[in-house]
């Protein structure tokens, strides 16, 4: 199945955009819990089956993931794949 990130509609059949937005379409994961209506969560989850980030709390795989670099906010789906490797394995501490 492929979806619209942009529009959250699912599609069965094959094709390259979306009707509605002209937005490409992507594989969608069989885990994919479209909807996510958590708004702003913390925290770091990665899908098992195809790595990408999810919501930690509903699973959902269309969400935008934040890093704070240098005392700023950048949304990681820019980054290679090292870094967002590297982001992955950082250790996290709660004082």
């Amino acid at each position: 199945m492929l979806k619209c990130n942009k529009c959250h509609l699912i599609f069965k059949e094959l094709i390259d955009k979306c009707p509605e937005c002209n937005d490409e379409l992507i594989v969608m994961c069989e885990n994919d819990k479209m909807g996510c209506s958590c708004g702003v969560v913390a925290g770091l989850k990665v899908c098992e089956i195809c790595g990408e980030f999810i919501c930690p709390t509903c699973g959902c795989h269309s969400v935008t993931a934040v890093s704070r670099v240098t005392g700023y906010l950048q949304d990681v789906s820019g980054w290679n794949l090292a870094k967002k490797t590297e982001l992955v394995n950082r250790h996290r501490y709660e004082v």
